[in-house]
């Protein structure tokens, strides 16, 4: 059987195809920013601070889509808040950040009944997408090419020149955390497709490719 019959004939296929496509479609996207930007070590730092969200979602019951977006908006925050609000530069930020809220999901991973749900977490099962999955990324999807597309400017000035585009009267700061939310969002998505390790290569090296 050639892969484009099994593609026609088994419904698992045709959503594994579709999730990924929108991953690596919206991945390519955030990728060219985060790289533009200098901030390859935030894209990993996002990717890895999930993973306390994750697991507490995993623990409680519920979708690990509103867990995994919170611990890495508040990851974000904190390492903006720590590098602006003291002597510690903002990568060194970055490292203390991601490192401890990774230290802390494998911890709360530990007290999980299964060990499998750790290697799910951390490399994905593209051949395991549900539905709700496939939706919830072409959901976000969507929502981070609009974002991009409306504000499509503004972070092309800042990313190219931050001091012109503060002179212009753009938040620069504004700027930048919307950027790290749709990170945190490409993040979530990809997250039942290539895992928390593997999205750091999906939002990397297609940017630094081309």
């Amino acid at each position: 059987m050639s892969f484009l019959e099994a593609i026609l004939q088994y419904e698992f296929l045709q959503k594994a195809l579709i999730t990924s496509v929108m991953v690596g479609l919206i991945c390519g996207i955030i990728g060219c920013f985060i790289i533009l930007r200098g901030m390859s070590l935030m894209g990993d730092a996002i990717s890895h601070a999930v993973l306390p969200g994750v697991a507490l979602s995993y623990m409680l019951g519920i979708n690990f889509f509103f867990g995994a977006v919170i611990s890495g908006i508040l990851t974000a925050l904190g390492i903006g808040f720590v590098s602006q609000n003291s002597r510690i530069k903002n990568d060194t930020a970055i490292g203390i950040l991601f490192t401890s809220a990774f230290a802390l999901g494998i911890i709360m991973i530990t007290f999980m009944k299964s060990s499998t749900d750790l290697y799910h977490i951390l490399f994905g099962n593209v051949l395991a997408v549900r539905p709700s999955d496939m939706w919830a990324t072409i959901g976000i999807g969507a929502l981070v090419i609009v974002c991009v597309y409306l504000f499509y400017k503004e972070l092309l000035v800042t990313s190219f020149d931050a001091t012109m585009a503060a002179g212009y009267g753009l938040s620069t700061k504004m700027i930048h955390y919307l950027l790290m939310t749709l990170l945190t969002l490409v993040t979530v998505a990809s997250l039942q497709t290539v895992g928390i390790v593997l999205v750091v290569a999906m939002l990397i090296t297609p940017a630094a490719t081309a």
